[in-house]
C-alpha cells in the first residue's frame, strides 16, 4: 500500500514540471497506444509499473484527448494493483497522481468518458490516501446523470464498460471511502445499473442491443415480472424477455432511435434485436448506414432521417404490448407503418387482413385493416467487428396486430 511519508506531498521542480506539461499537451500517447498498455498491465506482472510511471507518466496524462477512456482505465488498474499488493515508489504514484488531475475530464458533458475519468481520479485519490470529496462527488453527479432509474441512457455497451471499470476498483474504493454517504450512494446507484443490465438480457445473459453495442454477456436472471423505468418497460415472463421501449431522456451520448421499438428474446436467442454498432471505426466511417433510424423495428414517421428522429421522443408512442405463456402480442393503436425481420429465403403469406412469417424460429401473425406490404433492409451488429444486413418487411395500416410464437 502506498502512503505519504510525514504528510508531506511530493513537489516537482519547475524545469521538470514545465516539461511535464508539455509533454501532456503535445506527446501524450494516443488511444491506441494506451489501449495497447492496458490490456498488456491487465495480463499480470508483464509491466513494470516503476519503469512506465518513471519513463511516461505525462504521455499517459493527456491533457485534452477526444477519447482518453484507456488513459482513465490505465489509472484505475494502477491504483488497484498497488492495492492488491504490486509494490510502486511512492513519489512516482504523487507524481502521476498530480499529471492525471491535469487532464480535462469531459465535463460539464457527463458521459461513459467523464465516468472512468472520475473512477481513475477517486482511485489515485484512495491509493495516495488524498481525502478529495471533490472528485468523489463529481463521480456521483455523473453515475445519476447515465443511470437515473437504473437504465443506462448510453445503451447496454457502454454500461458494461462502466460497471466493469468500477468494479475493477470497487475493494479499494470501499475500503477506502467506507461508510463516506456519497459513496454509498454511488453503490446504490450501480446495484440500479446491474439489476438493468441483467433485466435486459436473454436466458444466456447475452444483452439487448440498445445504443451503440454489440454482443456482450452478463449474468443472467430468471427474474419474472414487469419492470417499468423512464425510457423503456421491461417484461420478463416464462421463456420471454420483452424491451418495450419508450424513449423519454434528453440528449445522450451513443444514443439510438429506439423510439417505440420492441425487442424480442425467447430462451437464450433474439429474436428482435437492437442494430448496435460492430465498432465505434466503421459507424464513423459510414455514418449514415449506421444512424440510419429505419435499422430500427420501430413504427415509421416523417422524422425518420439522421439525428432529426430526436424530434420524435416528445410525441405519444402507440404501442401495447401483452406477454402470454408461449406468445407475444403488440398492438398498435391508429394507422401505422411497422418493420420486423424476416428470414432469408423464407415466403411470407399475405392477404388483405393478415401476414404470416418467420424469424428466427418464430413465428409472426400480423393482423388488421392492411393496406400495403414491401421489403426493406436494416443493418445489425453481431459480435464486435461483425455486421449483416437483415431482411424487413412493411406493413402499412390501421390497428395492426402483431403475435410472435415458437414455430415448436
Amino acid at each position: 500500500m502506498v502512503t505519504q511519508k510525514g504528510g508531506h506531498l511530493f513537489l516537482f521542480r519547475e524545469g521538470e514540471n514545465k516539461m511535464s506539461i508539455i509533454t501532456q499537451m503535445v506527446l501524450p500517447f494516443s488511444a491506441g497506444i494506451a489501449g495497447n498498455w492496458y490490456h498488456t498491465l491487465t495480463k499480470g506482472n508483464t509491466v513494470d509499473v516503476n519503469g512506465l510511471l518513471k519513463d511516461s507518466s505525462s504521455k499517459l496524462c493527456p491533457i485534452i484527448h477526444w477519447n482518453a477512456i484507456w488513459h482513465h482505465r490505465i489509472a484505475t488498474e494502477i491504483a488497484t494493483q498497488i492495492f492488491d499488493g504490486v509494490r510502486v515508489q511512492e513519489d512516482l504514484v504523487q507524481k502521476y497522481r498530480k499529471k492525471y488531475l491535469r487532464m480535462f475530464s469531459t465535463l460539464p458533458l457527463k458521459s461513459n468518458k467523464s465516468f472512468s475519468y472520475y473512477v481513475g481520479a477517486c482511485s489515485l485519490d484512495a491509493i495516495t490516501k488524498n481525502y478529495d470529496k471533490t472528485n468523489l462527488e463529481r463521480l456521483h453527479s455523473i453515475t445519476e446523470k447515465l443511470v437515473g432509474d437504473g437504465c443506462f441512457v448510453e445503451g447496454t455497451h457502454y454500461s458494461i464498460y462502466c460497471t466493469d471499470t468500477i468494479g475493477r476498483a470497487f475493494s479499494l474504493l470501499d475500503q477506502f471511502y467506507g461508510q463516506d454517504e456519497v459513496w454509498i450512494l454511488i453503490k446504490e446507484t450501480i446495484g440500479l445499473l446491474t439489476h438493468w443490465q441483467r433485466l435486459v438480457s436473454n436466458s444466456d445473459g447475452v444483452v439487448a442491443s440498445i445504443g451503440d453495442s454489440w454482443y456482450e454477456k452478463v449474468e443472467p436472471t430468471d427474474e419474472e415480472g414487469i419492470f417499468r423505468f423512464v425510457d423503456m418497460t421491461v417484461h420478463r415472463k416464462n421463456d420471454w424477455v420483452v424491451v418495450q421501449n419508450h424513449r423519454q431522456s434528453r440528449f445522450a451520448l451513443h444514443e439510438h432511435p429506439h423510439l417505440d421499438e420492441v425487442l424480442i428474446a425467447y430462451k437464450d436467442k433474439w429474436i428482435v434485436q437492437g442494430s448496435g454498432m460492430p465498432s465505434y471505426k466503421q459507424v464513423m466511417a459510414n455514418p449514415l448506414k449506421w444512424r440510419r433510424p429505419r435499422n430500427h423495428f420501430i413504427s415509421e414517421g416523417v422524422y425518420d432521417i439522421p439525428w432529426l428522429w430526436r424530434l420524435r421522443k416528445k410525441y405519444e408512442l402507440n404501442r401495447t404490448v401483452a406477454v402470454h405463456e408461449k406468445t407475444v402480442r403488440i398492438i398498435e393503436s391508429g394507422y401505422k407503418t411497422i418493420r420486423w425481420p424476416v428470414d432469408d429465403g423464407i415466403r411470407y403469406i399475405a392477404t388483405s387482413s393478415k401476414i404470416e412469417w418467420v424469424n428466427n424460429g418464430c413465428k409472426f401473425i400480423c393482423s388488421g385493416d392492411i393496406d400495403g406490404i414491401e421489403e426493406d433492409f436494416a443493418y445489425q451488429s453481431v459480435r464486435y467487428r461483425e455486421d449483416k444486413k437483415v431482411r424487413v418487411v412493411r406493413i402499412q395500416g390501421k390497428n395492426l396486430q402483431t403475435s410472435i410464437e415458437p414455430c415448436l
